[in-house]
């Protein structure tokens, strides 16, 4: 994506690097909803919701940071590694799914 000089290749490998953030995005957004009990369930969607977009602000400005201090191939191996491994954290801390809440 970053190295084509085809503006056609770039759009394609855009959208098919952002689809599946989109999907994961919904689907965690509707079993946050669906999981929290309905007298809570607002007031966890805006806990959600706004950690999320923290999040994103704080990475929107972290990572050219990381870039300017470590140069870029080092800093997206690191942001990579970040990735991974809060997903095997999430992995080993979060309960398996037992079914929609009663």
């Amino acid at each position: 994506m970053f190295s084509t000089s085809s503006l056609l290749v770039a759009v394609v490998a855009v959208t098919a690097a952002g689809l599946p953030g989109a999907v994961a995005g919904v689907a965690t957004t509707h079993h946050v909803q669906n999981a929290s009990p309905p007298w809570g369930r607002a007031r966890v969607s805006a806990t959600f919701m706004t950690s999320d977009a923290t999040a994103a602000v704080i990475g929107a400005l972290a990572a050219p940071a990381l870039v300017a201090i470590a140069g870029l191939p080092t800093a997206l191996i690191t942001l990579s590694a970040a990735v991974l491994l809060a997903a095997a954290t999430a992995a080993f801390l979060l309960p398996a799914e037992s079914g929609p809440p009663t």
